[in-house]
């Protein structure tokens, strides 16, 4: 039976290649790619139009963002209040591809708890931002998204680099742990008020495209995005940069960024030709 860190590592590495395959074929964009870049397309074979019909409107996330929070919150919270539990021990060891000789107890490093803990966090913030702030448009998202918000728990937990017989807690004194907790509010902060300035925006002007100004809007086009990644970069300083399922799911995410950052760009070219942009499409001074 195949591993489970292998199967999760086949999973991020597929999920690259049809992303980087969304360049190149429009059910692919469709499928991935959400909100106004969203390739609104349709297929004459019945199987990819069905396919296509999975989904629903963003605002719907709304709810997911909160199922989200209690999945991996309650996830952290198991492997921090209940380590040694039947079910919890159950789980570790299928996902670590423990054998039935190894009696010993499956521990989980800290830092690997804490990171799915503030994946909870995140997904709280982006709900609150959801019935907060967020004015959602008719864009819609396909469900196909969910395995990146469901997958990052349990491939995290796959990687042999998670387990720590010792179960030593954070060191408090660690620079990597408050340099990674400052980018994470960093990120978090920026997303949030990126956020609030565009539903302000969008309330001002009649709920018409407009070129976003003001804050990270300033300094680049898709400063969402740019968010993002710092918020998984936080992710891999926490872990020292030793673990490599959380290395590889920031790899995704940079990837899908970038891509996505790209569609964005285009569409602010294509929409407001002529008009002032920005010069920087995801990180200043670079591209």
């Amino acid at each position: 039976m195949m591993e489970a860190n292998a199967l999760f590592l086949g999973m991020w590495a597929a999920m690259a290649v049809l992303m980087i395959g969304t360049l190149f074929s429009d059910l692919l964009r469709a499928l991935l790619v959400h909100g106004k870049v969203r390739q609104d397309t349709s297929f004459s074979c019945r199987w990819s139009d069905s396919l296509l019909r999975l989904e629903m409107r963003k605002s719907g996330w709304t709810w997911f963002y909160l199922a989200g929070t209690i999945y991996n919150l309650a996830i952290a919270a198991a492997l921090t209040l209940w380590p040694t539990h039947p079910l919890v021990q159950t789980a570790l060891r299928w996902l670590q591809h423990a054998t039935g000789e190894d009696t010993a107890l499956v521990r989980i490093r800290d830092d690997v708890v804490l990171v799915i803990g503030l994946l909870g966090i995140q997904d709280l913030r982006r709900f609150l931002e959801s019935v907060l702030v967020t004015e959602f448009g008719d864009s819609t998202m396909h469900v196909a998204r969910l395995i990146h918000y469901l997958g990052i728990a349990p491939s995290s937990l796959s990687d042999p680099a998670s387990t720590d017989r010792s179960a030593a807690l954070v060191s408090i004194d660690s620079p990597a742990l408050w340099i990674g907790l400052l980018l994470f509010a960093l990120g978090s902060f920026h997303q949030w008020k990126c956020n609030a300035s565009l539903a302000k925006q969008k309330r001002d002007n009649g709920y018409r495209h407009v070129i976003p100004r003001g804050g990270w809007f300033d300094a680049v086009r898709c400063p969402l995005y740019s968010a993002e990644l710092l918020i998984y970069l936080a992710f891999v300083v926490i872990t020292g940069g030793q673990h490599t399922m959380v290395i590889v799911v920031f790899l995704w995410v940079l990837l899908n960024q970038s891509i996505c950052a790209k569609y964005q760009s285009d569409w602010y070219e294509l929409k407001f030709r002529g008009e002032e942009l920005v010069r920087w499409v995801l990180v200043p001074g670079i591209w």
